[in-house]
């Protein structure tokens, strides 16, 4: 599988414009699915980074007591 994804990551701009133009054309419904994954891929890594950012944030700047400050359900990233 490492060699699909590093053979479209080698691509130049044109390359990878025809692949997708021929890709969508041939298999529509694959390429939408493929799309809203990437999608959800996104989104759960950028949350996963954000939660270790305030996690840190909350360790670096917790000075005052000796327990790191709780993100709360409503500080939560949505």
């Amino acid at each position: 599988m490492n060699d699909v994804v590093e053979q479209i990551a080698r691509m130049d701009q044109a390359q990878r414009e025809v692949f997708v133009h021929d890709f969508v054309a041939k298999w529509p419904e694959l390429a939408n699915n493929i799309k809203e994954a990437i999608q959800i891929e996104i989104f759960e890594q950028r949350e996963q980074k954000e939660k270790e950012e305030l996690e840190a944030y909350s360790k670096k700047y917790s000075e005052f007591d000796d327990e790191p400050l709780v993100l709360t359900k409503d500080m939560e990233v949505k």
